[in-house]
C-alpha cells in the first residue's frame, strides 16, 4: 500500500515525496542564472584547474603589489564576464587570487574609469610575470 500525504497548501492528496502541481511555486528566471550556470559548468572546472596549474596555485598579483607569494584560492577573469562573455574561458584572462585580493579588484574594477583600467593592466602584468615562472616584471 502506497503512502501518500497532503498538499499543505490545497489538501490534494499526494503520493509520498511528491510536490503538488497545482500549488508549485514557479519562480521567474533570475538575470544571474547564466553566469551560475557557467560556473557550474563542466568547461569551468577544467578552465579553473587550468589556470591553477599553469599559476602554480599562486597569487602573483600578490607577488607585484606587496613582494609576498602566497597560495591563491579564486580563479578570476581579469575582463569581467558582463563586459566580453567571449573571453569566459580564455585562459589568458583568468588570474589566481586570494580573497582578499579578490573583493579589492572588485572594488576597483567598480571605480570605473582609470582605476579601473589600471587594475585590469596590473592584473594583465601579473599574469604574464606568473606565466613566465616569475621572472621579468
Amino acid at each position: 500500500m502506497p503512502i501518500y500525504h497532503r498538499c499543505p497548501r490545497c489538501g490534494a492528496r499526494l503520493p509520498a515525496g511528491e510536490t503538488c502541481g497545482r500549488c508549485k511555486r514557479v519562480y521567474p528566471a533570475k538575470p544571474g542564472d547564466i553566469y551560475t550556470h557557467f560556473y557550474q559548468s563542466r568547461d569551468w572546472h577544467k578552465a579553473r584547474a587550468l589556470c591553477m596549474s599553469r599559476l602554480h596555485g599562486l597569487d602573483w598579483y600578490e607577488y607585484l603589489t606587496a613582494g609576498r607569494l602566497v597560495p591563491g584560492e579564486t580563479v578570476h577573469h581579469i575582463v569581467p564576464l558582463r563586459d566580453d562573455w567571449s573571453l569566459r574561458l580564455d585562459p589568458f584572462n583568468l588570474i589566481c587570487l586570494t580573497n582578499q585580493n579578490h573583493q579589492l579588484v572588485h572594488i576597483e574594477l567598480a571605480a570605473g574609469g582609470e582605476r579601473r583600467e589600471a587594475v585590469i593592466k596590473r592584473l594583465r602584468e601579473a599574469l604574464r610575470f606568473g606565466l613566465n615562472g616569475g621572472e621579468g616584471e
